[in-house]
């Protein structure tokens, strides 16, 4: 989708080329992204430089004391900005806003399925592949194979899952047998041939050493793609036959109405074990948040002074499109002023939804450390990780939303 300008109160105007500046880098994912419009500012919202990246993604803007820098990502209906402290004289930034899509996927092959014994369903087969996943009805079926799905080496992941649905109102669909393997793609050409189905998972039981309701899911990766999303309820499902390498468990606890901490835990492997105690959580966070200004999107809040920074997220829906903004500010922060205006402001029927988090992760420590390894808002109109994700480790939050 073509990207578009998108015409803020604080790029009204620019100052004169002179004068220290700062590097930011703007990516669409991990690709450099020339149509991101970078932007420093002062807290009150007034412009000091406005400029657009070259064609590695690379910005030089003009930077004084206090300074704060926004980068806008922007498609015909939603728009993404990211705003932190503009780094020093001579440091750099980079910023990860969402993927802009593009072409189809080139297809690299197909993968023949044609399973030695038949398995009986009312609603059919689904076949992953860990960037796509396919409905069919029968088999045998032959699968076109995206480029994506071949991940790193000459072998292709597959996990096939037959389903019965119960045919209520609100159909719920059941697992009734499922195969996978890890099997070569040579040439173009793949084949899966189970030899029998798998009826049963094993399992990994989780251990909660923590007050309160703790919901848990998790997704399981091969070969670094996701391949299978399941809330985690008595006791967490394994697939036999997929090759796990990593698994990425997420814990939230809900304090009060407006309050939870959630933590995002990466495990290398397939896990034998899973174990969430009070360590793992951030302290409950009590609801700090008032609106000053809706006009300016100006709010306060009581600092918590955990975690390595506090990221503010606010969204809402302009007559046009949605905007989706974060603030990524040092844990001591307590006020933010955002620099909108008419054509940029919440539409008169809407108001603006806030979250308010602490993250800290393992693999750093502190605001700085944060800033240096890049900032992460990849999702269009979500709630992004800020941080890379650890390779293993977990990131901790605790959050507030207010919906004023």
């Amino acid at each position: 989708m073509r990207r578009f300008g998108l015409l803020l109160a604080i790029v009204a105007c620019r100052t004169s080329n002179d004068g220290p500046k700062s590097t930011v880098y703007a990516y669409a994912g991990d690709v450099p992204d020339p149509a991101a419009t970078v932007i420093a500012h002062r807290p009150n919202g007034e412009v000091i430089d406005q400029v657009q990246p070259d064609a590695v993604g690379r910005a030089e803007v003009l930077t004084e004391a206090d300074a704060l820098v926004s980068v806008v990502f922007a498609t015909a209906d939603v728009t993404r900005v990211v705003t932190t402290l503009e780094p020093a004289t001579g440091a750099s930034v980079a910023i990860h806003g969402p993927t802009i899509a593009g072409a189809v996927p080139l297809i690299v092959g197909v993968i023949q399925i044609a399973p030695a014994t038949s398995l009986t369903t009312n609603a059919g087969f689904e076949v992953t592949l860990g960037c796509r996943t396919v409905h069919v009805d029968t088999f045998p079926a032959a699968i076109e194979v995206p480029a994506p799905c071949a991940g790193s080496d000459a072998n292709l992941d597959v996990l096939v899952r037959g389903y019965n649905s119960d045919n209520g109102d609100l159909p719920h669909l059941t697992v009734v047998g499922y195969a996978a393997a890890r099997v070569p793609l040579i040439d173009g050409e793949a084949m899966f041939a189970p030899a029998t189905w798998e009826l049963t998972n094993p399992t990994v039981v989780p251990t909660v050493g923590v007050g309160g309701i703790v919901d848990l899911d998790w997704t399981l990766y091969a070969d670094g793609l996701p391949f299978v999303g399941d809330p985690i309820y008595d006791a967490a499902k394994l697939w036999t036959g997929l090759t796990v390498d990593r698994a990425r468990v997420h814990a939230s606890i809900r304090d009060q109405v407006a309050t939870s901490r959630v933590t995002t835990r990466v495990i290398a492997g397939e896990p034998t074990s899973l174990q969430f105690d009070t360590g793992d959580f951030l302290p409950a966070l009590e609801p700090t948040l008032v609106l000053d200004d809706p006009a300016r999107a100006a709010i306060h809040w009581s600092p918590a002074n955990v975690g390595d920074a506090v990221d503010v997220v606010l969204s809402w829906q302009t007559a046009s499109s949605r905007v989706t903004w974060n603030v990524v500010l040092p844990a001591s922060a307590s006020s933010i002023t955002l620099p909108i205006d008419a054509s940029t402001a919440p539409a008169a029927t809407t108001k603006p939804q806030v979250l308010l988090r602490y993250l800290e992760s393992s693999d750093l420590d502190g605001f700085d450390a944060v800033v240096r390894a890049g900032l992460f808002v990849e999702e269009t109109d979500d709630v992004s990780s800020i941080v890379r994700w650890p390779e293993t480790g977990q990131v901790r939050e605790v959050r507030e939303t207010s919906l004023f």
